[in-house]
Protein backbone atom coordinates (compact mmCIF):
# COMPACT_ATOMS: atom_id res chain seq x y z
CA UNK A 1 0.00 0.00 0.00
CA UNK A 2 1.30 3.53 -0.83
CA UNK A 3 0.17 6.80 1.14
CA UNK A 4 0.87 10.17 1.22
CA UNK A 5 -0.94 13.36 3.15
CA UNK A 6 -2.23 16.99 1.61
CA UNK A 7 -3.01 19.74 2.86
CA UNK A 8 -6.07 22.05 1.18
CA UNK A 9 -4.38 25.09 1.44
CA UNK A 10 -6.12 26.36 -1.84
CA UNK A 11 -9.43 28.55 -1.97
CA UNK A 12 -12.20 25.74 -2.30
CA UNK A 13 -11.27 22.84 -0.41
CA UNK A 14 -12.46 19.84 -2.67
CA UNK A 15 -15.82 21.25 -4.47
CA UNK A 16 -17.47 19.44 -7.42
CA UNK A 17 -14.91 20.04 -10.28
CA UNK A 18 -11.99 19.35 -8.75
CA UNK A 19 -13.37 16.17 -6.88
CA UNK A 20 -14.72 14.94 -10.76
CA UNK A 21 -11.48 15.56 -12.18
CA UNK A 22 -9.94 13.05 -9.14
CA UNK A 23 -12.52 10.66 -10.13
CA UNK A 24 -11.46 10.53 -13.66
CA UNK A 25 -7.92 9.92 -12.80
CA UNK A 26 -8.40 7.28 -10.04
CA UNK A 27 -11.00 5.50 -12.58
CA UNK A 28 -7.56 5.37 -14.98
CA UNK A 29 -6.05 2.41 -12.43
CA UNK A 30 -7.14 -0.71 -10.84
CA UNK A 31 -5.98 -0.11 -7.54
CA UNK A 32 -8.35 1.03 -4.59
CA UNK A 33 -7.74 4.92 -4.15
CA UNK A 34 -9.02 5.83 -0.90
CA UNK A 35 -9.41 9.54 0.68
CA UNK A 36 -9.18 9.49 4.52
CA UNK A 37 -10.43 13.09 5.97
CA UNK A 38 -8.43 13.94 9.00
CA UNK A 39 -12.06 12.75 11.40
CA UNK A 40 -11.43 9.42 9.98
CA UNK A 41 -14.27 9.60 7.24
CA UNK A 42 -13.27 7.71 3.95
CA UNK A 43 -14.56 7.33 0.71
CA UNK A 44 -13.46 5.90 -2.94
CA UNK A 45 -11.25 8.32 -4.82
CA UNK A 46 -13.69 6.49 -8.03
CA UNK A 47 -17.29 7.78 -6.91
CA UNK A 48 -18.26 11.55 -6.78
CA UNK A 49 -20.42 11.69 -4.03
CA UNK A 50 -19.13 10.02 -1.81
CA UNK A 51 -16.17 12.42 -2.40
CA UNK A 52 -18.38 15.73 -1.67
CA UNK A 53 -19.68 13.67 1.42
CA UNK A 54 -16.42 14.11 2.75
CA UNK A 55 -16.55 18.47 2.77
CA UNK A 56 -13.11 18.79 2.48
CA UNK A 57 -12.58 22.27 3.25
CA UNK A 58 -9.27 25.46 3.13
CA UNK A 59 -7.42 23.69 5.67
CA UNK A 60 -8.18 20.02 6.13
CA UNK A 61 -5.57 17.67 5.33
CA UNK A 62 -6.88 14.22 3.88
CA UNK A 63 -4.31 11.03 3.58
CA UNK A 64 -4.59 9.21 0.54
CA UNK A 65 -4.26 5.53 0.12
CA UNK A 66 -3.70 3.64 -2.58
CA UNK A 67 -3.35 -0.02 -2.92
CA UNK A 68 -3.58 -2.53 -5.96
CA UNK A 69 -1.60 -4.00 -8.66
CA UNK A 70 -0.92 -0.38 -10.14
CA UNK A 71 -0.80 1.69 -6.81
CA UNK A 72 3.19 2.95 -7.94
CA UNK A 73 1.76 4.63 -10.99
CA UNK A 74 -1.74 5.45 -9.48
CA UNK A 75 0.65 7.07 -6.51
CA UNK A 76 2.75 9.21 -8.78
CA UNK A 77 0.01 10.30 -11.06
CA UNK A 78 -2.66 11.01 -7.88
CA UNK A 79 0.18 12.79 -6.11
CA UNK A 80 0.60 14.73 -8.95
CA UNK A 81 -2.80 15.47 -9.66
CA UNK A 82 -2.56 16.75 -5.80
CA UNK A 83 0.53 18.62 -5.59
CA UNK A 84 -0.58 20.47 -8.94
CA UNK A 85 -3.73 20.90 -10.22
CA UNK A 86 -5.37 21.37 -6.76
CA UNK A 87 -3.02 23.50 -5.69
CA UNK A 88 -4.11 26.37 -9.12
CA UNK A 89 -7.46 24.43 -9.79
CA UNK A 90 -9.14 27.82 -10.41
CA UNK A 91 -6.90 29.79 -11.82
CA UNK A 92 -7.33 28.93 -15.14
CA UNK A 93 -4.17 26.83 -15.60
CA UNK A 94 -2.81 27.26 -19.64
CA UNK A 95 -1.55 23.50 -19.01
CA UNK A 96 -3.62 21.50 -21.65
CA UNK A 97 -4.11 18.32 -20.11
CA UNK A 98 -4.98 20.27 -16.45
CA UNK A 99 -7.76 21.61 -19.45
CA UNK A 100 -8.74 18.34 -20.60
CA UNK A 101 -9.73 17.16 -16.98
CA UNK A 102 -11.06 20.55 -16.04
CA UNK A 103 -13.41 19.92 -18.64
CA UNK A 104 -14.11 16.04 -18.41
CA UNK A 105 -14.76 16.68 -14.97
CA UNK A 106 -17.77 19.45 -15.63
CA UNK A 107 -19.08 16.51 -18.35
CA UNK A 108 -19.27 14.19 -15.18
CA UNK A 109 -20.41 16.50 -13.28
CA UNK A 110 -23.60 17.35 -15.55
CA UNK A 111 -24.20 13.36 -15.98
CA UNK A 112 -23.93 12.85 -12.68
CA UNK A 113 -26.94 15.57 -12.04
CA UNK A 114 -28.80 14.70 -15.14
CA UNK A 115 -28.98 10.96 -13.78
CA UNK A 116 -30.15 12.02 -10.20
CA UNK A 117 -33.44 13.25 -12.09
Amino acid sequence: MKKFDFKFENDFGLHARPAGVLVKKAGEFESNITVVKGDGNRASAKGLFALLGLKIEVGDTVSVEIEGPDEEAAMDSVKSLFESDFKNFDNNSSNSDSQKLKNDAENLESESIAAEK
